[in-house]
């Protein structure tokens, strides 16, 4: 019996992601100012909207977040090209607003911030390209050969990250924050078929932050837990709920954001 119920949930799982991943998202609201695209990066001249933007108008901003075009994207830059660098990848069905109130709160003077647009739907080989490529290009345009790398994988985009780890080979530490990754997979008939690589230079120093499968409204519907999987790194479990609130599968990400402000508060490191 109990193995019929988890045939149940694992078959109840894929169908439930296979319907939503035939959504998909309109930009109506348009940000101002978008001008010079350079090697695959899209650059919001004199436009500091992650400064600017009204939380609330979090929704609409993250529309058009998700609508730009494939590849890294800068977003929030710096006077001079920082040698500071924060990249955001999204997952599964994102709507980019989840991502507005983690830059706000990670965004500073001296951090150029960009964000990793990708088609989660098809095939990882050209994202994983498209990934390591424009990450070089924004390297070799800093004026250190060293610059402090920060990534945050949410969701899918954790697991894209977890897929390139082999890859991310530079001589400077780069600090990688997986937050609620399936990082075991999905099912085999979805997205976000994992494929973790577990031999990473010393220079990465990864993390997981795991959210409680029950509170996830994406997990929860799993009969096994989608975010244990061997990997390595720290592994960090998200408590359940924050004044009063339940830690879900999109909120995770702004808690975690404000987990890495404090760090960088008492250690100057993400």
């Amino acid at each position: 019996m109990l193995v019929g119920l988890r045939t149940y949930q694992y078959l109840a799982a894929n169908l439930i992601l296979i319907v939503s991943s035939i959504v998909g998202h309109t930009c109506e609201y348009e940000l101002e100012n978008q001008s010079e695209r350079y090697s695959g990066t899209c650059h919001i001249e004199n436009n500091k909207w992650v400064e600017s933007v009204d939380k609330w108008e979090a929704s609409k901003v993250g529309k058009c977040l998700i609508s730009l075009p494939l590849g890294m994207n800068l977003i929030e830059k710096t006077f001079d090209f920082s040698n500071h660098i924060l990249i955001g990848v999204h997952g599964f069905g994102s709507s980019g607003g989840e991502w507005i109130t983690p830059f706000l709160t990670l965004n500073r003077d001296d951090l150029d911030i960009f964000f990793f647009r990708w088609e989660v739907r098809n095939n990882y080989n050209k994202a994983q390209e498209s990934f390591i490529t424009d990450l070089e290009t924004v390297i070799n345009r800093r004026k250190s050969s060293n610059p402090s790398i920060t990534i945050i994988g949410h969701s899918c985009g954790g697991v894209l990250i977890a897929s390139l780890l082999n890859k991310l080979n530079y001589s400077n530490q780069v600090n990688i924050h997986l937050v609620a990754s399936p990082l075991r997979g999905m099912g085999l008939f979805t997205v976000c078929k994992a494929k973790n690589q577990q031999n990473f230079s010393d220079g990465i120093k990864l993390t997981q932050w795991r959210t409680h499968q029950r509170t996830d409204e994406i997990f929860s519907i799993f009969p096994l837990n989608p975010q244990v999987a061997k990997l390595g790194g720290d592994v960090i479990q998200l408590p359940r709920s924050m004044e009063g609130k339940r830690i879900g599968h999109v909120r995770a990400l702004e808690i975690v954001a404000n987990e890495l402000k404090l760090r960088y508060t008492e250690e100057q490191s993400l």
